[in-house]
Formats: C-alpha cells, structure tokens, sequence
C-alpha cells in the first residue's frame, strides 16, 4: 500500500496544534503578568479557530486526498475508514498518520453493504400458541405476578437501631470472651 500525497493544510492543522500547546504551556507563567490579558485573547481566538475546524470538517467533510474535496466521509460501521463521495475513492487512516488506499480486496469487506443472511424473511408470528411449549412459556409468564419477583432490599436500618444491634454484638462479643477465659 502507497501512502497518498498528505494535503496541503496539513502543515497548518500541525502548526495550529503546536501554538495552542504551547500557548497553553505559557499561561500558568503569565497569571500574575501584565500580558495575561493579551495571552487570554490568544489562547481564546486559536481555541476559536481550531474548533472552527473541527465544525466545518464536520459540516462539509475532510478534504480528499485523490481529488481534494471537501467530500472524505467516515464509515459509519468503521472509524478509520473514509470513502469520498465525489470520486468514490476508498481510504484508510490511523491516527494522525498518513493516508493509506483501501481498495484492495483485504479492505472490501468493510465497504460492503450489511446481508441480510441473519434475518428471518418469511417468519411470521403464530396465531395460536395452545399446545406449544411456546404456548406454555408465554402463558406462565404472563399469568403471573411479577411485582412479587422483583428482589427488594432490606431498609437500612436507622442511626437508633444501628447503634442498639452494635451494642447488643459488642455485649455477645465480651460475653462470649468472658466464657473462653474462665
């Protein structure tokens, strides 16, 4: 597999991502400065533009490696595969890493439109159930009461009553203790 030319923005996304690191690195320095309402303004507009990004990459797609369109869409079933729907070229990318072509036959089977092999075409429901242990099953079930089976825990016990039973297993405790020493 051939790694695909890396778009021109590419540089700028690292560029972009290197200032707000960095930026974000400085501002504990620059609390008690006079500049902290300048670097504020900064490390604001550069959050600003890099989810400006992440939005318009959202809206309009990642821009295509083959054709350079904004037209790169993410498989819905697969997250690092990408199919462009202006030149229906398939891709792969991991990371941040580089983009890698996807439309060999070891990668087909992820752009394959789901069978419908573990479907039940022709199934339809039984009218009547008398007789059948699906019948049984589904009349016991619901003849009973299933309020009942529902498993409740016991209340806790208030802060009164918590401190009598701690009382009365200390008592049993010395008792028993009293017992083994003589």
């Amino acid at each position: 597999m051939q790694p695909l030319r890396t778009p021109l923005n590419a540089i700028g996304q690292l560029m972009m991502a290197i200032a707000v690191f960095a930026s974000g690195l400085a501002v504990p320095r620059l609390v008690h400065s006079p500049e902290f309402l300048g670097m504020a303004a900064v490390v604001g507009w550069l959050t600003t533009l890099v989810l400006l990004g992440v939005l318009v990459e959202m809206a309009f797609g990642k821009p295509c490696p083959a054709c350079s369109r904004r037209a790169l869409l993410r498989l819905a079933r697969h997250c690092n595969y990408y199919r462009c729907s202006a030149c229906r070229a398939r891709f792969k990318r991991f990371g941040f890493g580089p983009w890698l072509d996807a439309s060999g036959p070891e990668d087909a089977a992820r752009y394959r439109r789901p069978t419908e092999a573990g479907t039940w075409t022709g199934y339809t429901a039984p009218e009547k159930l008398d007789g059948s242990t699906s019948g049984h099953l589904l009349g016991s079930k619901r003849s009973r009461d299933l309020r009942a089976e529902i498993w409740r825990r016991p209340p806790r016990p208030g802060g009164g009553r918590w401190l009598q039973e701690a009382e009365r297993r200390v008592r049993k405790f010395l008792k028993n203790r009293h017992d083994l020493d003589e």
